[in-house]
């Protein structure tokens, strides 16, 4: 910023006219507030927006957030370079600046190119006049002069969320905040200040003023800037839908050219902070290449997507790690983009080279035990596989190929797997009612009995060898029967 540089021309209008001009250019300015924008309004063809990381990208981003690429009047384009390296959104170049100037010390320009409204954008980090550069009086002295029509106009364009952030945001003056300075605290108003680059939650802000050297009639200008003040939290979530095989698994059946990966995908917002507020927030959403999903308020958003693994994704592997990712994203309407990403990673197995495997399970038509998981003294170690006499136990058992043999065998009972030739299978089902004479715990969880041991064999063919796996559960339990259950809910309560 500089102490000592002759000031921009600023125009002075008749009083009367000024009133009419800023009233028209209020309306108008309304009117051209930016709107909530679609993803597919951003770069790239899936539709998630990307922050910008180049010119054209840049350009490209500003549009889609609904502020122009370029300025009001000779379509000086927005600098890429001076928005990664000042966070400033600066038209034009110092090179088009006339009469800029270069100090080699500080290797700065004067002006960093123009507002919108073509007003030079003073550089705060070019050194004072004076001899070293150094400031010698205080920003807490100056009396800043009042600016017309410029500062009314500029302020004009800005949202009430940007106004918010400007007036409450720390100041300060050559990377100096002089103990603290703010908006309000140094005696700036609308009719002081020009706003020379607008805020956001992410992008800061410059603010010009003008004031003559303290104890002189020598005018001076000084460039204010302040950092962006909002801040949200976004998370996001990948959860695996379709059924894996052991070892998290998933496994390409033998005979099929692929396999289908479902998933889902979900994000949220968890809070605001700063100067953030959910009414800043034009766009979030949730997706990846494969599709996306716009979302609402906080959120969770969620897509489920379908994921195509054809055998050729393993080329000569027997196995290969796959890696799912998707993002949600949410964007203010100042441009702010913001994003969570979300992994994970799960091995392909082609089934007709993975070993024979067995995967046992059970679940009751009742399940008082394992879904007791607020009630008084649950345990899950001990109640997961605990039932009621009389109730009904489902065994839910996948193979990793096709069985030429296999049956179940619990409390002295066997039930065979029967197969389709025809067409194979490699999950079964089999039903059985607990009998109401085999309890292993009391209901004060007293151990009458050793716990109950369901056992699978099969045999199958894998690559042309003959193989035999067994696979056991030895940790179901019986309390009791369904009789006991009304009496039991009755004590507890």
């Amino acid at each position: 910023m500089r102490v000592g540089k002759p000031t921009a021309h600023l125009n002075r209008l008749d009083p009367l006219i000024s009133l009419l001009v800023l009233a028209i250019s209020i309306v108008v300015l309304v009117l051209a507030l930016p709107q909530p924008v679609a993803a597919l309004d951003f770069p790239g063809s899936t539709g998630i927006p990307k922050p910008p990381v180049s010119q054209l990208t840049y350009e490209t981003y500003l549009q889609a957030t609904g502020r122009p690429s370029t300025s009001r009047y000779n379509a000086y384009v927005a600098n890429y370079q001076t928005y990664a390296s000042k966070k400033l959104l600066v038209y034009g170049t110092p090179d088009q600046v006339p009469d800029n100037r270069y100090d080699t010390r500080y290797g700065e320009y004067a002006y960093l190119g123009f507002s919108y409204d073509e007003t030079p954008v003073t550089n705060s980090d070019f050194p004072d006049d004076s001899p070293t550069g150094a400031t010698y009086t205080s920003p807490w002295d100056w009396e800043e002069q009042d600016l017309g029509l410029a500062a009314e106009i500029s302020w004009a364009r800005l949202s009430e969320s940007q106004r918010s952030l400007v007036s409450q945001s720390p100041l300060s003056y050559r990377r100096d905040t002089y103990g603290g300075m703010d908006f309000y605290g140094l005696g700036l108003t609308t009719g002081n200040s020009i706003i020379l680059t607008p805020p956001a939650w992410h992008l800061g802000f410059a603010i010009y003023t003008r004031h003559n050297l303290p104890g002189t009639n020598q005018l001076r200008y000084a460039t204010f800037t302040g950092p962006g003040s909002g801040q949200i939290a976004l998370y996001s979530r990948l959860e695996i839908l379709s059924p894996l095989g052991a070892g998290d698994t998933l496994v390409i059946p033998a005979g099929a050219s692929s396999v289908d990966l479902r998933y889902r995908l979900s994000g949220w917002i968890n809070q605001f902070s700063g100067l953030a507020t959910l009414q800043d927030l034009a766009n979030c959403g949730v997706g990846n290449t494969l599709d996306w999903k716009a979302g609402s308020g906080l959120g969770p958003w969620s897509i489920d997507l379908v994921q195509p693994v054809p055998r050729t994704y393993l080329g000569t592997s027997v196995t290969k790690n796959l890696t799912v990712s998707g993002q949600a994203w949410a964007v203010s309407w100042m441009g702010d983009i913001f994003l969570s990403t979300a992994s994970q990673t799960i091995e392909v197995v082609d089934g007709a080279a993975a070993p024979l495997t067995i995967e046992l399970d059970t679940s009751g038509s009742l399940d008082y035990f394992a879904r007791r998981d607020t009630a008084f003294d649950y345990n899950e170690s001990r109640d997961r596989h605990r039932y009621l006499g009389l109730e009904k136990v489902t065994f839910a058992i996948d193979f990793s190929h096709p069985t030429e043999s296999a049956s179940l065998i619990f409390l002295g009972k066997t039930y065979t797997l029967n197969q389709n030739s025809a067409n194979p299978a490699t999950h079964f089902e089999v039903e059985v009612t607990i009998p109401s004479d085999r309890q292993t715990l009391s209901w004060q969880h007293q151990r009458l009995s050793k716990s109950h041991l369901a056992e699978v064999r099969a045999q199958a063919t894998v690559n042309g060898v003959s193989t035999y796996r067994v696979k056991k559960l030895s940790d179901i339990e019986v309390t009791g029967d369904i009789h006991d259950l009304s009496r039991v809910l009755a004590g507890l309560n």
